[in-house]
């Protein structure tokens, strides 16, 4: 998350929402409604996630590509938690496909509060690598509108070769099923990955927690971690699309 301009003239965020419609729509490459599950009708019923709509399609992707698999609800659930890394009460995926992670974050210790761009994040954050058994502690900085953005802007506005940048969020309560309690906060993050090169790549996080914070801070590091472990997607044109450096959510 860069401070540096685009050279390109800013876009509304309608104008953004559009641009990323037809990026989640070429990437998704769903197929018709009579051959695959209604993912989000699952999450929501074992879960009581509601998945935004780019979301849905993300993951329906991932579900689509393995319907030879032919997988029951709770390892559609299983599948959602082991992809966006998010612990889920109801469901269970293990078939080792997902065990190659290379690279994990977490946050050792962190200091968030206001500040005249909203919210300032600073801390230690460690890395570690799966693939050689390695851990890279280093400490952060950033800042954001939100808790979620100013995570992101400390994990990544040191980097040159791509700018991330919050585009969408969305946070509701979760509602355990069976129960008219409210237990928990959801919180969802899509983020714009824009390499150097021109190309444009789309991530989501996902985060959940006894607080709005917490729950964004997650879905940070859960963007974060998709990041880290997914090369660009070549389906992404250069140019598709450009962010605007005014986006509520920066």
């Amino acid at each position: 998350m860069a401070e540096a301009k685009a050279s390109s003239p800013s876009l509304s965020r309608h104008q953004i929402h559009a641009a990323l419609n037809k990026v989640i729509d070429k990437v998704s490459g769903l197929v018709s409604s009579s051959h695959h599950v209604d993912v989000a009708k699952v999450i929501l019923e074992k879960e009581g996630l509601k998945l935004p709509r780019h979301l849905e399609a993300a993951f329906t992707k991932v579900v689509v590509d393995r319907e030879q698999q032919h997988l029951t609800p709770e390892q559609i659930v299983g599948l959602f938690g082991r992809t966006y890394g998010v612990n889920m009460a109801h469901g269970n995926f293990d078939d080792g496909s997902l065990d190659g992670n290379k690279c994990d974050i977490y946050i050792n210790r962190y200091e968030a509060y206001d500040s005249p761009h909203g919210c300032t994040f600073e801390g230690e954050v460690i890395t570690t690598t799966t693939m050689n058994n390695t851990e890279c502690a280093r400490n952060v900085k950033g800042e954001g509108k939100t808790p979620c953005s100013a995570l992101l802007d400390a994990l990544f506005n040191q980097q040159s070769d791509y700018k991330v940048t919050v585009v969408d969020s969305h946070e509701h309560k979760i509602k355990e099923p069976h129960s008219r309690l409210s237990k928990k906060v959801a919180y969802y993050v899509e983020c714009s990955v824009q390499y150097s090169d021109g190309r444009v790549d789309v991530i989501f996080g996902v985060g959940t927690g006894a607080e709005g914070n917490d729950a964004a801070r997650q879905a940070a590091l859960s963007a974060a971690t998709q990041l880290l472990n997914s090369p660009p997607t070549d389906a992404h044109p250069k140019k598709e699309a450009k962010i605007s450096e005014d986006s509520d959510y920066l």
